[in-house]
C-alpha cells in the first residue's frame, strides 16, 4: 500500500474494524472542505462506502462552524428526521492526519447540475428549503450557530483590500450600509448557509441528502432563500429561480418584503472569490457558466432587486 493510501486505511480501521480500503476518490468542487470516498471491503458483510471530510489548509475562513460543531449538527439533524449523510466518526488527535477530519456514511446520489424541469426542479429546492426551516431549534443538543445578521454586520464593517469591481462590491457594500440591518423577520430560523445544487443530492427525481453544512447559522430565513434564488439563476434560469420563490413564500407564507435585501447580501457572497464559483460549476461538468455568463446574470440579479427596493420606497 503506497503512503498516501495508508491513513485512509487507518480510518477505515477505526470505523470498520478488520475491513479492507479498495479505493478511493474525490469529490469535485468544495471551496474550503475536501471530501474523499473511500471504497470498503467488509469481507462477509459486503462493499462500503465512507465519506472523509477534511477542511484544505488556510480556507477555514469559509466556514461558520468548526468541523466538530459541523458534526454535532449532523447528529442532532439526523436525530430530527432531515436527510443528511449519517455522522459516523469525528478526529482530532492528530493521530491520522495532521487536522481535524470526519467520516459518514456515503449517499448514493448526485448533485442535479442540468435539468429538463427548471420549474419542476426550483420547486423541489424550495420544498426541502422548507423542511430545513421548519426543523425546530429550540430544543437542546444543538452546536453553538453564529447569527447570520451578525455575520453580514461584521463583514461590511471590515473593508477589504482590494474591492471585486467585476461584481460590483464597491456599490454594493455601501448600499447594504445605509440599509443594514433589515427588518426584523419574526421569527429565527436554522439556516443551512449554502443551499446550492452542489449541496444537494439527487437520486431519480427525490433529493436524498442535503450535505455540507460549514456555514450553517441562524436567522432570517429569506437569506437562504436569497442565496439558493441566485444560484438557481446561475444554474437553471429564472424560470426555476421564479418557481422557488413562488413555492417558498407559498409553502411558508413568509413575508417578501425583505427579500429584496437579502437578495443584494447574496449577491455580495461571491466577491473576491468569483473565480472559485465558476470553478466550481466547471468541475461539477457545466463549462457553459462562465465568468462572463455569470457575471452578467448577478448584473440582472442586482439590478432587479434594487429596482424592486426603489419602487417600495
Amino acid at each position: 500500500m503506497t503512503d498516501d493510501l495508508r491513513p485512509f486505511a487507518a480510518v477505515v480501521g477505526l470505523v470498520e474494524p478488520g475491513a479492507r480500503l479498495t479505493g478511493l476518490w474525490t469529490f469535485p468542487g468544495g471551496l474550503s472542505a475536501e471530501m474523499t470516498v473511500l471504497e470498503v471491503d467488509r469481507a462477509n458483510a459486503g462493499h462500503r462506502r465512507l465519506v472523509v471530510r477534511r477542511v484544505r489548509h488556510g480556507q477555514a475562513k469559509w466556514r461558520s462552524l468548526s468541523l466538530a460543531d459541523e458534526h454535532r449538527l449532523l447528529l442532532a439533524l439526523r436525530a430530527r428526521g432531515l436527510p443528511t449523510p449519517t455522522p459516523l466518526l469525528f478526529d482530532d488527535s492528530g493521530a491520522i492526519f495532521d487536522h481535524p477530519y470526519a467520516v459518514f456514511d456515503y449517499v448514493d446520489g448526485a448533485p442535479l447540475v442540468t435539468t429538463d424541469d427548471p420549474v419542476g426542479t426550483g420547486r423541489s429546492f424550495a420544498t426541502q428549503l422548507a423542511a430545513v426551516h421548519g426543523v425546530a431549534i429550540s430544543e437542546g443538543g444543538w452546536p453553538a450557530l453564529p447569527s447570520r445578521t451578525a455575520q453580514i454586520s461584521r463583514k461590511l464593517a471590515e473593508e477589504p483590500e482590494v474591492l471585486d469591481a467585476g461584481m460590483g462590491e464597491g456599490f454594493l457594500r455601501d448600499f447594504l450600509r445605509t440599509r443594514w440591518p433589515p427588518p426584523d423577520p419574526g421569527r429565527t430560523v436554522l439556516l443551512h448557509g449554502d443551499f446550492w445544487a452542489g449541496n444537494l443530492l439527487w437520486r431519480g427525481n427525490d433529493i436524498v441528502a442535503v450535505i455540507d453544512w460549514e456555514e450553517a447559522a441562524t436567522g432570517d430565513p429569506l437569506t437562504d432563500v436569497a442565496t439558493t434564488r441566485l444560484d438557481l439563476l446561475w444554474a437553471f434560469g429564472p424560470p426555476a429561480m421564479a418557481a422557488f420563490t413562488d413555492r417558498y413564500l407559498s409553502v411558508t407564507a413568509a413575508d417578501p418584503t425583505r427579500l429584496p435585501l437579502w437578495d443584494l447580501a447574496a449577491a455580495l457572497r461571491p466577491a473576491g472569490a468569483f473565480s472559485a464559483w465558476v470553478a466550481d460549476w466547471a468541475a461539477f461538468g457545466r463549462p457553459d457558466m462562465n465568468a462572463p455568463t455569470m457575471r452578467a446574470q448577478h448584473r440582472w440579479f442586482t439590478d432587479q432587486a434594487l429596482r424592486t427596493l426603489h419602487e417600495s420606497e
